[in-house]
């Protein structure tokens, strides 16, 4: 697999919010760079290298506003969760008083 094939599965991996993908991109992309890395330079690979790497800083952008996401949804669901069990709580007291 190429670098560009690589990088491009990696933000595809990242827009869909595909862990699996993710970790499988990763994988392809460190591969394709040692491969980048053991070739001989030329003008064209180190074009494609500066565009390799502009694009993995993009993915790593993404990868930080996605764990952003991660942890604010997760927030969230603890204060749902944390109102259920709130909930739960106090049903089983009786709110109407029947004291005469």
């Amino acid at each position: 697999m190429t670098l560009q094939e690589s990088t491009g599965r990696l933000l595809a991996a990242i827009e869909a919010e595909d862990f699996t993908a993710l970790a499988k991109a990763l994988e392809a992309r460190a591969a394709a760079i040692a491969q980048f890395r053991a070739s001989r330079p030329s003008p064209a690979s180190i074009a494609m290298g500066q565009d390799s790497l502009r694009a993995g800083q993009t993915a790593c952008l993404l990868l930080q506003a996605l764990k952003q996401r991660i942890a604010s949804e997760s927030r969230r669901l603890a204060q749902i969760q944390e109102g259920f069990v709130e909930s739960l709580r106090h049903s089983h007291q009786s709110r109407v008083d029947y004291r005469g």
